[in-house]
């Protein structure tokens, strides 16, 4: 193995590995019939865990496509991408759910999940907009 492939390695632990992880522990969630799940105490707790759940996804896919360097084209268009991947994902984890007992599938879910995206988007522009800037995040 030379220095190249310990590279490519690297880069698909640092970069792919997470994606794969978020996306089986979304899809294994996503498979858990109904009253498995503890009743939770506050009705808005499902519908954080939804965001979270989805703008982690938005930003794996993000990095997964932003750092490979097989397809130049999806590395420059890496935010829209993983906006339209997300929300694509958020349909099929939707349609997943009408087949487990239990569960159902709501279109106000998916519009939730594209939410989470596009609040990805936002956050990747401003912390961009930070970065680039020449005054401090932060002022003292």
């Amino acid at each position: 193995m030379d220095l190249r492939d310990d590279i490519q390695t690297h880069r698909v632990i640092r970069y792919q590995a997470p994606l794969i992880a978020w996306v089986g522990m979304i899809t294994v969630s996503s498979a858990v019939p109904a009253g498995w799940f503890p009743q939770l105490p506050f009705w808005w707790l499902p519908k954080t865990v939804h965001v979270v759940f989805f703008f982690f996804l938005c930003l794996f896919i993000y990095r997964a496509l932003r750092f490979q360097q097989s397809l130049p084209t999806l590395q420059k268009y890496a935010i829209p991408v993983s906006v339209l991947c997300t929300i694509i994902y958020a349909m099929a984890d939707e349609t997943h759910q009408l087949f487990v007992e239990g569960r159902t599938a709501r279109l106000s879910d998916v519009a939730l999940d594209a939410s989470s995206a596009f609040l990805f988007l936002l956050v990747h522009r401003v912390t961009t907009a930070i970065r680039s800037s020449k005054l401090p995040a932060c002022s003292p």
